[in-house]
């Protein structure tokens, strides 16, 4: 980026930053210096790409109407299509002030390869290609100069809102395209979610079906099992019961036979050899009842735990059954939930659809809000062109006003010259009326503000004719200068 300094007297403008912050932004900082109290309108940039000129109005992010002096100056300008080489470029920020601007730098990030980062380059004063300050300036040509850049300035607003409905429009196809592929995209999952809801229906009504069977088959075995386990149960007691009946008859028999064994032990006194190896036979015989009577309580033991053991099958039959009744719970409740879920997105894919035709409608709302505020301001725009106008019609009619005031004039002098002919008489000098001519002064003069005496009343009438116009183009001209207040505090 670089700047041309400035030779000219007054108001300066230092440029410090122009350039292309992003693909679609241009942004210029500066300092203003020299405004003694100047107010901008809004900066209208002014550049040439390709031969051909392009105009764009500053964006109101930074409010860049007003600027003080010295303090830094910021205004940014939105840019439709590509980056371009811009041949020259100018800002007018004033009907009388424009600031030549120098070619903008390189877009924010780009940097030419194999170079480190260079420092901040120093401000660069801008060249001020216009700026005028008459002694007395003309309000005609103010007004005019005004008037142009108003209307050069709204139809750059026109423009920009221009492409601001066709951004609208790019952006409500783009939106409805989304929404149908949105739409495509939920109808597709709509589909699977039904297709998964009536798998889980199939599966549901499948496990409704083989429920009963089940359930009868766990009766069924439960029954045979509890059955069994009865059976095992009375032939276990019952074997017990002869097993204790028999050891009971083992008891009695040794209970008699110690009773015979005391009583021949107290009767035969010297058979004690033969009484101990009888003895001894009965101990034995009794060691065998013993072990036969621990091998009856082994034989019980075993039984009671078959008996445990039919009944730990038992409790694990009980136990799958409930397994099996609570699966079938389980399947029923996620049935039961997945419907819920499928209500509940098809729910939401309503309410979204809903919230989406509603925003729909209020952009359409809003691009016709914007569409009406394009037509009024093209009318207030035709309503001014037709008041410039009224006001140059006027100004034609005072200019015929006055060239009939100059006949009338004239005409009164050609008057005034007879009369002193005939008051004179002949003796006259024939040169006094061209003394006279020569003597008056040259219209417009003194003769602008010619009031007719009393001597002569047919005077009042050209004079009506003289300040009719004028009047007529004072009150245009007030009417003008309110539409463009109007104009500007609209645009403001």
């Amino acid at each position: 980026m670089s700047g041309v300094a400035s030779s000219a007297p007054g108001a300066t403008f230092e440029v410090e930053r122009f350039e292309w912050t992003s693909d679609d932004r241009l942004e210029l900082v500066g300092r203003w210096y020299g405004l003694r109290g100047r107010r901008f309108i809004r900066p209208m940039l002014d550049v040439e790409v390709d031969g051909a000129r392009r105009r764009m109005l500053a964006l109101l992010d930074h409010k860049p109407w007003a600027a003080d002096e010295g303090d830094e100056w910021i205004a940014a300008f939105l840019w439709k299509g590509e980056p371009a080489e811009l041949a020259g470029a100018e800002l007018a920020v004033g009907p009388d002030l424009a600031v030549e601007l120098p070619s903008p730098g390189s877009r924010a990030g780009a940097r030419p390869a194999g170079r480190a980062k260079s420092r901040r380059r120093p401000a660069k004063r801008a060249t001020i290609v216009r700026e005028v300050r008459p002694s007395r300036p003309s309000p005609r040509d103010t007004e005019l100069a005004a008037a142009r850049l108003e209307v050069e300035r709204l139809a750059a607003e026109v423009a920009a809102a221009q492409g601001e409905v066709a951004e609208l429009r790019d952006e409500l196809e783009r939106a409805r395209a989304a929404h149908a592929a949105e739409s495509d995209d939920l109808g597709r999952r709509i589909a699977a979610e039904r297709e998964a809801a009536d798998g889980l229906r199939d599966e549901l009504a499948a496990a409704r079906k083989d429920a009963p069977a089940a359930e009868a088959a766990l009766r069924e075995r439960e029954a045979a099992m509890r059955t069994q386990a009865a059976t095992h149960a009375a032939e276990l007691d019952e074997a017990l019961r002869g097993r204790d009946e028999a050891a009971r008859q083992r008891d009695a028999a040794m209970r008699q036979r110690d009773a015979a064994l005391r009583d021949r032990e107290a009767a035969v006194g010297e058979r004690d050899a033969a009484a101990a190896a009888e003895r001894e036979s009965a101990v034995g015989e009794r060691d065998a009842a013993l072990e036969e009577r621990a091998a009856l309580q082994r034989e019980r033991d075993a039984a009671l735990r078959a008996r445990a053991a039919m009944e730990r099958e038992l409790t694990a039959a009980t136990r799958a059954r409930d397994s099996a009744r609570r699966e079938r719970n389980a399947w029923m409740s996620r049935a039961r939930l997945a419907t819920a879920q499928r209500d509940g997105a098809l729910t939401e894919i309503d309410e979204a659809a809903a919230a989406r035709e509603a925003a729909l409608g209020e952009r359409t709302e809003a691009i016709a809000a914007r569409d009406a505020a394009i037509r009024e301001r093209e009318a207030a725009v035709r309503e001014r062109e037709e008041a410039i106008s009224e006001r140059e019609t006027a100004l034609r009619e005072r200019d015929v006003a006055l060239r009939e005031r100059n006949t009338v004039v004239h005409a009164r002098d050609e008057a005034t010259h007879t009369r002193d002919a005939v008051v004179h008489g002949p003796d006259a000098p024939a040169h006094a009326p061209d003394e006279a001519r020569r003597a008056r002064p040259s219209a417009p003069s003194a003769a602008d503000h010619f009031v007719p005496s009393p001597i002569s009343p047919g005077a009042r009438g050209p004079a009506l004719r003289v300040w009719a116009p004028r009047v007529a183009a004072v009150v245009a001209l007030l009417l003008l200068v309110a539409i463009v207040a109007l104009l500007i505090f609209w645009a403001t």
